[in-house]
């Protein structure tokens, strides 16, 4: 573990790399190693956002991962703008308590909130999917169309329940995902695969999760190494035709080795005595202040609840 944070900020730097004019230049195989680099220093960032001194990273694990349990289930349970609205900015305000940097975090939570709470339900504004009063036309025809089990209006345009929905539905992803934004990067990965375990999370997938969680590392040293290694021995450029060959090549060899990885793993823990289950180490007691954190937050989701 203590090596872990030295091997992500190595790799980390594969990040800043950029597409030159090199003698070796392969357009779509620099994006793919850019996006493994994308990976590794999104796990970085949560280790290092879980280690400063914030509010947040203060509290019991158990409590936050409550806490995102029943936080989800109230924005999931609001049908109304105003109460989403409000969880926004308490979620907004932990943030500022946690000491984490907004902006990057903020920017993937409107992306996300744009594509799947605006891109996604945009058919559904217009009057010709849904019913509602028209607030902005876009369309007169000379008479209603009834074709096919289709129905369209002579005045076509968006609705007031559909914005509505629309508007409903952005808050909704962009709090859900702030919410866990929130706790992933305020949590170390082993305390949180911990209080899942105290959540009674099955085994086998606890087991799955954090086994690919150290793998995606290995997995990327092994991209990176195999680039490396194709750059250093050409001297010239590839064309299209050899790089996708070279990639399909390497996909197999990585399949292969993943196969073979997984079952040098697997008898490695059956013969150490692997049970299909694990011990899980007691946590330490609560304290005074995430009892008092877990009433204060009890008492807010259940304010934004009932409003």
């Amino acid at each position: 573990m203590n090596s872990l944070p030295k091997f992500l900020t190595e790799q980390s730097k594969l990040g800043q790399f950029k597409p030159s004019h090199e003698l070796v230049r392969v357009p779509f195989l620099e994006k793919g190693i850019h996006y493994l680099a994308r990976v590794v220093q999104d796990a970085y960032t949560h280790w290092e956002g879980a280690q400063r001194d914030g509010f947040m990273q203060k509290l019991d694990p158990r409590i936050k991962v409550l806490f995102l349990a029943l936080a989800l289930v109230v924005v999931s349970l609001k049908r109304e703008l105003a109460p989403q609205a409000g969880i926004g900015i308490f979620i907004f305000m932990l943030f500022l308590s946690a000491r984490l940097d907004i902006l990057p975090l903020y920017r993937r939570i409107l992306t996300a909130g744009l594509l799947f709470g605006v891109l996604v339900p945009l058919p559904s504004i217009l009057n010709i999917f849904t019913g509602g009063t028209v607030i902005v036309p876009l369309l007169q025809l000379p008479h209603d169309f009834q074709r096919w089990g289709i129905h369209l209006p002579a005045r076509i345009g968006v609705t007031r329940e559909g914005l509505f929905g629309m508007a409903l539905m952005t808050l909704r992803v962009s709090n859900s995902v702030a919410l866990s934004l929130l706790i992933l990067h305020t949590t170390a990965f082993p305390s949180l695969m911990k209080a899942l375990r105290v959540f009674r999370v099955p085994d086998s997938f606890i087991a799955v999760i954090t086994l690919s969680y150290k793998y995606v590392f290995a997995f990327t040293r092994t991209v990176h190494e195999m680039h490396l290694a194709k750059k250093s021995r050409l001297v010239r450029r590839l064309d299209g035709k050899e790089a996708r060959r070279w990639t399909a090549g390497r996909i197999a060899f990585l399949f292969l080795r993943t196969q073979k990885r997984c079952e040098e793993i697997f008898k490695a823990m059956i013969s150490r005595g692997f049970e299909h289950d694990g011990a899980v180490h007691t946590f330490k007691k609560l304290s005074g202040r995430d009892w008092g954190s877990a009433a204060a937050a009890a008492a807010i989701l259940g304010c934004f609840l009932i409003w």
